[in-house]
């Protein structure tokens, strides 16, 4: 089982990695062709689904007190 204060650092990092991923979209907005957006969104979108089922649930099914989503 993964300690508590290692959990609450995961955590931390995975939502720091998810707000970093959405300024690609930020970043991006009106500054490529809409196909070329939509497949960035479509990125983004993957891999925020991903970092909440690998990591964010992981941590919060040993911790439910460190799901803020509560």
């Amino acid at each position: 089982m993964i300690e508590k204060e290692c959990g609450s650092k995961i955590r931390g990092f995975a939502l720091n990695a998810i707000s970093e991923l959405s300024k690609v979209l930020d970043a991006s907005r009106g500054r490529c062709s809409e196909q070329e957006y939509e497949r960035l969104k479509r990125g983004v979108g993957l891999s925020i689904g991903m970092i909440q089922t690998e990591l964010l649930d992981v941590v919060c099914k040993a911790y439910p007190g460190l799901d803020d989503l509560k």
